[in-house]
């Protein structure tokens, strides 16, 4: 059987408990600043998108739908060159060839300039911005039933 249990465990026997944290440290680059853009894309959107006086909860769904994209696609054109850095640094690990974040971008810029810190961004774009709307009109619409539920 391979699950994701039996998985961490070969990880486990072949590197250690370092083995399971590769990639750690350029994923909480990732994410920290990301976080902080994508609700900022998300919330800026919205407001754009709403008419005069109109609450951030009576936007619609398609306009919602609209600002999850535009947060996923904003997140993912700045932080996109870091999860290639992280990827890369989790294959080089299981050949015993494992560098930084620094230096694992710095040969990925020097063997293939920009394009290839953006190699697969489109796939990633198209993922997201479908993701990314449907996750948003689902968490303001549950929140929406929720708020009026619990009252």
């Amino acid at each position: 059987m391979c699950g994701p249990l039996s998985l961490a465990r070969q990880v486990f026997q072949i590197e250690g408990m370092r083995g399971l944290y590769v990639g750690l440290f350029s994923t909480w680059l990732k994410y920290s600043p990301g976080g902080f853009l994508y609700m900022f894309a998300y919330e800026s959107s919205r407001y754009v998108l709403a008419k005069d006086k109109q609450r951030r909860d009576q936007v619609g769904p398609i306009k919602t739908m609209i600002s999850g994209a535009v947060a996923g696609i904003s997140f993912y054109l700045v932080m996109y060159p870091l999860d290639v850095v992280k990827s890369r640094i989790q294959i080089l690990s299981t050949t015993n060839n494992s560098m930084g974040i620094w230096q694992t971008g710095k040969e990925i810029w020097y063997t293939g300039g920009a394009r290839h810190l953006y190699k697969g961004l489109s796939a990633a774009l198209l993922r997201t911005s479908v993701g990314n709307g449907v996750f948003f009109v689902v968490y303001e619409y549950s929140r929406k039933f929720l708020l009026q539920y619990l009252k």
